[in-house]
């Protein structure tokens, strides 16, 4: 069996293209698609290679998830997931686009 990469997601700004590249989707839901990713030009001693990124929806709901994300990511802890980038998706008109780890 030959492996192929997924199809890229249809929401993937080109400055996310630009330094992740989408691995398998970890999940979908009623306002947010996850993917896993890999930073590109990343290797293993660098950490975070493999994050977690999270194409919201443009709707009210979505901003405030992207607002709560952004404001949690301040605070450390092991148990909050850690805001690395946030794009908005300007070719649909207001995707955002989160990656964690």
């Amino acid at each position: 069996m030959v492996a192929t990469s997924p199809p890229p997601p249809q929401i993937w700004p080109k400055e996310c293209a630009q330094l992740y590249s989408p691995v398998r989707v970890i999940g979908r839901g009623g306002f947010a698609e996850v993917w896993m990713a890999k930073r590109k030009g990343a290797n293993s001693s660098d950490g975070d290679t493999q994050v977690a990124v999270k194409v919201v929806g443009k709707d009210l709901y979505s901003r405030r998830e992207v607002a709560i994300l952004s404001e949690l990511s301040k605070t450390p802890h092991p148990n909050i997931v850690r805001l690395l980038d946030d794009f908005k998706s300007e070719e649909d008109g207001g995707h955002h686009i989160v990656v964690m780890s």
